[in-house]
């Protein structure tokens, strides 16, 4: 999924940006930048701040839409200039006259950096009535789908304590299981990451445990309650 650009009061050729990138308005105005922003969400704000209301369209973005990433653009050196830009809420300052390489770091830093990082984990259950109905399947390939389109990492956790094959649908040898969760006394980032394998294009399984006993014992755990 391309990232969309909005560019306030820059002149920037859609050329000299990557394919995933795509410039979604350019605006001039206070007024326009609203109404570009209004329109649908842009991932990437890049700005001149050499220019009249710079500012005030940094501040804006940032009310219009918090999960933007801004990039500030100045030919000035003086450094207030740029703290005041920073303190606007620009993630990040790219000096006038633009090197495309300077450029492209900022936007990618400004991306890491904007707030939509921390989005709200999406749950998605997918249940087979029966063994053998293509649960597995499905879970799967809509987990590749996800993470393709997202352009984000997508863990898949298999919960038939008994008879899942997650691991074995994806060809995978975990070291660890759903059970080390179970059994863990707090469950951190760490330790999720710790229990998932690592597959292609942003895909991780945590996988059941080995044995039927094991799964039971795990069922009397306040985790899987």
């Amino acid at each position: 999924m391309k990232k969309t650009i909005c560019l306030h009061n820059v002149s920037i050729a859609e050329s000299w940006l990557p394919s995933r990138f795509k410039v979604a308005a350019r605006t001039r105005t206070s007024i326009e930048l609203s109404q570009a922003l209004a329109r649908g969400s842009a991932h990437v704000l890049i700005v001149d701040l050499d220019t009249p209301h710079a500012m005030e369209a940094v501040g804006i973005a940032r009310s219009a839409e918090t999960r933007i990433g801004i990039v500030g653009v100045t030919a000035a050196t003086d450094p207030m200039r740029i703290v005041e830009a920073l303190r606007a809420g620009c993630h990040q300052i790219s000096v006038a006259p633009l090197d495309r390489a300077d450029l492209l770091s900022a936007i990618k830093r400004a991306l890491d950096e904007s707030p939509k990082s921390v989005d709200p984990t999406h749950v998605v259950a997918v249940m087979g009535v029966i063994g053998g109905a293509g649960a597995t399947t499905l879970a799967s390939f809509l987990a590749a789908d996800v993470a393709q389109l997202s352009e984000q990492r997508v863990l898949l956790i298999d919960l038939d304590l008994e008879f899942g094959n997650l691991a074995r649908f994806w060809d995978a040898a975990p070291n660890h299981t759903f059970c080390d969760l179970a059994y863990a006394d707090e469950i951190d980032s760490t330790l999720v990451e710790k229990a998932a394998v690592e597959l292609a294009s942003g895909i991780y399984i945590i996988a059941r445990p080995p044995s039927i006993e094991d799964a039971s014992a795990s069922r009397a755990t306040p985790f899987a309650a």
